[in-house]
């Protein structure tokens, strides 16, 4: 399971535990919990109810390091594991200020512990009772380096004006890890505090022990995907998961072919050459004075021929393979029996054959593919191509599209579906194209804060549908991920 060695550099150990699962805190940053709390709309009780789970989790939190610090070896680890235990039961204690705040009466030991907080404290206490400290120092770290990631994350989404108006500001300003005070943020003191035990405790352990202080590190990410799940949103419409808002709609999801394979030096240096052509030219078009899909349809046109004619075009000189990140995707959501979700991809540039060789072991079976040397040899033509797609996955307006791009080819596309996305640092002549043509390039996180900020308590949300003009962005492939699959 572990890509560590045994023989590596301890002292980034704990970075690289938070770098290799940081998917699964991704899936967290996308609960309905989070964007609801960032958009400031989360309902008053969930809120509340979420307290009184917190509670019981810094009791359990508090009740592991103590039975680790019992076991330690050494004094300033055991001192450690008693500063955190103590720690947590101070924080307990400034609760009662925050449902002051918030209006609420604070009532201690009212609320019974829920399905996924038991869960996560009997793994908490497990890993505590294995008489092992690193592998308690494992369990618990994830939950105060997750908080400080989501407290910076949402604050520096949020503007200062969208941040005071916020109800929930405290929370977010007491978890964030960012200026102007960092390290007196108590999660990123204390995720910094145990990651330097889990990189001192794991020196010179064999390889299946590291594997053993992964399972642990990974398994408290999931509990806290899982706690943030169970905080019940009720009377409010929520813009995630984009799977419950699926059912009954058939959903084609399509994908640039470059996103799906790898590919050889000289193969993207060519690709590159013919992507600054395409927008060298659109770039000499005059723009609208706002922003307008035919007009941007039109220059499209007007680069047809020299698309089909002047620019190189497959000439392979590297093996495909497919590449993990966009396939995964397409078959993580394939599997799901109830979503009628279907994968195509296109290409204007790549042959039908050269997708097909990269396609192998059962996929072509599974994804639908379109190349240049059939009826798609332009960004006009890969236009077409998806407009045809969405015909044969028409179900009397029952559908919604998603399109992923990172190419100036894919701009059409992706302003002609329900929701288009792109891969941060993948598009540069794209947005060059796209800024031009007066098209807005939105994070995808924001633009789901943003969103739910629209929706109002028991407002039926029959389809989801960005702003025209719109193309929303994403660093990770966890977070389009997320955003369609998580908690489903």
């Amino acid at each position: 399971m572990s890509s560590f060695m045994a023989n590596n550099d301890k002292e980034s150990f704990a970075k690289e535990l938070w770098k290799k699962h940081k998917g699964q805190a991704i899936y967290s940053q996308y609960t309905p919990f989070i964007i609801s709390l960032a958009a400031g709309n989360l309902p008053l009780e969930t809120f509340e109810a979420y307290l009184y789970q917190d509670i019981h989790y810094l009791v359990a939190y508090a009740q592991a390091a103590y039975i680790a610090q019992e076991y330690a070896e050494d004094t300033k680890t055991k001192q450690t594991l008693q500063n955190l235990g103590d720690d947590s039961i101070l924080y307990i204690e400034t609760y009662a200020s925050f449902f002051q705040e918030l209006g609420l009466e604070y009532k201690p030991g009212s609320v019974p512990k829920n399905e996924a907080t038991i869960k996560y404290i009997d793994f908490l206490l497990e890993a505590a009772r294995t008489k092992i400290t690193v592998y308690t120092f494992a369990a618990m770290t994830p939950c105060e380096r997750l908080y400080a990631y989501l407290g910076w994350e949402v604050n520096n989404t949020l503007t200062p004006e969208e941040l005071k108006a916020n109800k929930y500001k405290r929370w977010i300003e007491e978890n964030s890890s960012g200026p102007p005070e960092p390290k007196k943020r108590r999660n990123l003191r204390s995720a910094e505090n145990m990651e330097y035990f889990i990189n001192k405790l794991s020196a010179g352990l064999p390889q299946e022990e590291l594997d053993k202080i992964e399972e642990y590190y990974k398994k408290g990410l999931e509990h806290e995907t899982e706690f943030f799940l169970a905080q019940e949103i009720v009377g409010q419409e929520v813009v995630v998961p984009l799977w419950q808002q699926l059912r009954g709609l058939k959903f084609p999801l399509v994908s640039n072919f470059d996103l799906c394979c790898t590919k050889s030096s000289i193969d993207s240096e060519r690709l590159q050459v013919y992507e600054q052509g395409i927008a060298n030219e659109l770039l000499k078009r005059i723009p609208p004075g706002e922003y307008n899909f035919a007009a941007i349809q039109e220059a499209f046109a007007f680069v047809s021929n020299l698309e089909k004619t002047s620019f190189p075009k497959d000439v392979s000189f590297g093996e495909f393979q497919p590449k993990s990140d966009s396939i995964n995707l397409m078959l993580n959501v394939l599997q799901k029996d109830y979503l009628d979700a279907s994968a195509y991809v296109i290409s204007a540039y790549w042959s039908d054959d050269t997708i097909l060789s990269a396609l192998t072991k059962g996929l072509e079976h599974k994804i639908s593919h379109a190349g240049n040397k059939g009826s798609v040899e332009s960004s006009i033509d890969k236009l077409e191509a998806f407009i045809d797609i969405l015909k044969k996955n028409d179900n009397q307006g029952n559908n919604l599209s998603l399109y992923i791009g990172d190419s100036v080819g894919d701009l059409l596309c992706l302003l002609k579906s329900d929701i288009g996305g792109i891969v941060n640092g993948s598009y540069e002549e794209l947005l060059k194209v796209g800024q031009h043509f007066l098209v807005s390039f939105v994070p995808l996180f924001k633009g789901l804060i943003d969103k739910q900020r629209e929706y109002k308590k028991q407002v039926s949300l029959s389809s989801w549908k960005p702003n025209p003009g719109v193309i929303y962005t994403f660093t990770y492939w966890a977070e389009i991920e997320a955003f369609i699959l998580v908690g489903s």
